[in-house]
């Protein structure tokens, strides 16, 4: 997600970019089944020491295979911060924090509503995000919300910059004032 946080009051607009907040991707964990299959990863990141070792191993193969659509410099970039002690437990503790025990059964997202101006932008070849878990979102959006689907993966800045740089930009000019 970028752009927007939680806290209220500290936002002006909402652009998520790849994953939908972590409250709606809770709900598509348990209702759908084609979302519970693409995040089979979230459940493999949850045991501390299993995920990092795995993705350590022969010289970070595994990692390395996630930036697929990166060139080689932004690869070589992102080694170099993921490899740095302490670095890949940090961001698995993300989803260990956000996703912990499994498949969530909370029902918080029922509760969840976003007021803010917001910008989805999707792929519908995204191997982690389902197009129910971001189709779905609209009825938690209250205020102005845009969706919009690309010919793409999961790694949309890598695959269609000019896209979501038009996108995102005319979104933040929009709603400049608010």
């Amino acid at each position: 997600m970028a752009g927007g946080g939680c806290t209220p009051g500290t936002n002006r607009e909402l652009d998520i970019a790849f994953d939908p907040p972590s409250r709606l991707l809770r709900r598509a964990f348990r209702e759908d089944p084609e979302q519970q299959e693409k995040s089979q990863y979230i459940l493999f990141f949850q045991e501390p020491g299993v995920a990092e070792a795995a993705l350590s191993a022969d010289d970070w193969a595994m990692l390395r295979t996630v930036w697929s659509a990166s060139d080689a410099e932004e690869v070589a970039e992102y080694m170099d911060t993921f490899t740095k002690p302490g670095a890949m437990t940090a961001a698995l503790n993300w989803y260990r924090a956000s996703f912990g025990g499994g498949l969530p059964t909370d029902t918080a997202a029922s509760e969840f509503k976003v007021a803010l101006p917001a910008l989805t932008i999707w792929g519908n070849q995204d191997q982690a995000v389902g197009r129910a878990t971001t189709a779905n979102q609209a009825q938690y959006m209250t205020g102005y919300n845009r969706f919009v689907e690309l010919d793409a993966g999961h790694w949309l800045v890598q695959e269609k910059l000019a896209e979501v740089s038009t996108e995102v930009l005319a979104h933040l000019k929009k709603f400049a004032a608010v």
